[in-house]
């Protein structure tokens, strides 16, 4: 037996499933359950004096200390003015984050979630990286961004 489709009833049912899929997902177009960080004391655009304390939140995810790798956990890494190549890297999952590269990359390997930053006077985009206990970004990777301007 066949069935007739209306264009009608094609268009009802892709919205009906998109609907679906909306409501599965947060403003940022990520899963809920899915872990995410935010910058939780600065926005886009924010003129700020240096050393600027920087804060991170996070969701869905345990924030600890480095040393041991323990699934569904991780603590927090700040980079600061990343080039195109350091982003692919170091924002991208399964990479380790440098140690040696302060003030650039600020690890957070006590399990805290803000820091004070020296920051040069001028525009700054500031990137938030939560990895595991051995400095590997997460797979996805947990990552947000935040551009400030330093007086």
């Amino acid at each position: 037996m066949l069935h007739k489709i209306s264009i009608r009833g094609i268009v009802a049912f892709v919205m009906v499933g998109a609907a679906f899929a909306v409501a599965a997902c947060d403003s940022a177009g990520a899963p809920e359950d899915m872990p995410s960080v935010v910058f939780s004391n600065l926005s886009d655009g924010d003129v700020v004096a240096s050393p600027v304390n920087v804060c991170l939140e996070s969701t869905n995810i345990a924030i600890e200390p480095k040393g041991e790798i323990v699934e569904g956990s991780g603590h927090h890494h700040i980079l600061v003015d990343l080039t195109e190549d350091e982003r692919t890297l170091y924002a991208a999952s399964g990479n380790a984050i440098p140690a040696d590269v302060e003030p650039r990359y600020v690890h957070m390997g006590d399990g805290s979630g803000c820091k004070d930053i020296e920051l040069t006077p001028g525009e700054h985009t500031l990137t938030a990286v939560v990895a595991n206990g051995g400095h590997i970004t997460l797979d996805p990777p947990v990552v947000a961004d935040v551009s400030v301007v330093v007086e």
